[in-house]
């Protein structure tokens, strides 16, 4: 994640929200029952950024994959469409949510395994947004933080020693 805005993020974390998930040939919604169990919800698939304080131009990076490719022992994901919801405070602890789109793909059969994450475009659709069920989104910056191919290939590098 990089912080282009002029001040300090405090406090940065992301979360994944699941939206769709492929799965041993199957393809499926995830519902908003299911968003509030293991391994979809929230409180499973929020992480702290590190580190949490990123300073303005700097990188922090995300140190676990997303909960469901972390517990899928038996390989079966192949791909998860989900969003990335960004949150920080300022140093007035002022906080904003950014929300992007996110694809998270499991190549299991490449000689080396690879767990990949694409990041969209930012969601500032208010009909998206309401959809995703995320209250007070605030981004008078837009875009000053972003998480961007950098973090992908950390978390790639960590999934080659994880999977």
């Amino acid at each position: 994640m990089r912080n282009h805005g002029n001040g300090t993020a405090f406090n940065s974390r992301i979360t994944f929200l699941f939206d769709e998930a492929h799965i041993g040939g199957e393809s499926f919604k995830i519902d908003e029952k299911k968003k509030k169990e293991f391994p979809y919800s929230q409180t499973f698939n929020t992480i702290p950024a590190s580190p949490s304080h990123v300073q303005a131009g700097q990188e922090a990076c995300f140190y676990r994959l997303p909960t469901p490719i972390a517990h899928d022992y038996q390989h079966k994901i192949e791909r998860m469409e989900c969003f990335a919801l960004i949150e920080y405070e300022d140093a007035f602890k002022n906080s904003f949510k950014t929300v992007q789109e996110v694809r998270v793909s499991v190549r299991l059969a490449e000689d080396v395994p690879k767990v990949l994450l694409t990041f969209g475009e930012e969601v500032v659709s208010t009909e998206r947004l309401s959809a995703l069920a995320i209250e007070n989104h605030s981004s008078p910056h837009a875009g000053e933080m972003k998480v961007s191919t950098l973090i992908a290939r950390g978390l790639r590098l960590f999934a080659r020693a994880f999977l």
